[in-house]
């Protein structure tokens, strides 16, 4: 939570490169832990499930990182750019959730 006086787009500014290397890394290690296996992981539909979930996370990502400037403009936070930001950490809460089954539910990993 931004601090009295703070805009969004201070925080933003100072969070958004953490989250975007921390998400290059984790692509980078993903990516090497699949090339391991790659024949096992293509065809497996929990997988696939956790593909897509990653792309929707990313994309809620981008929509808010464009919409911060324009949010701090408002008098107060729209309640629209909280449920934007409220459906981005779910799908990266669901895309953690989704790794992490793969291999209890399909015997992966």
């Amino acid at each position: 939570m931004p601090r009295a006086g703070e805009k969004a787009s201070e925080l933003a500014e100072v969070l958004f490169p953490w989250a975007w290397t921390g998400f290059g890394l984790a692509v980078l290690s993903g990516f090497l832990m699949f090339a391991t296996d790659a024949g096992d992981w293509a065809p497996d539909r929990v997988f696939h499930v956790k593909l897509l979930v990653l792309l929707l996370a990313v994309v809620f990502t981008i929509i808010v990182q464009i919409g911060v400037p324009k949010w701090d403009g408002a008098p107060a936070m729209p309640v629209a750019a909280k449920v934007v930001a409220l459906i981005s950490v779910l799908l990266w809460v669901g895309t953690i959730l989704a790794a992490s089954e793969i291999p209890a539910l399909e015997g992966l990993g």
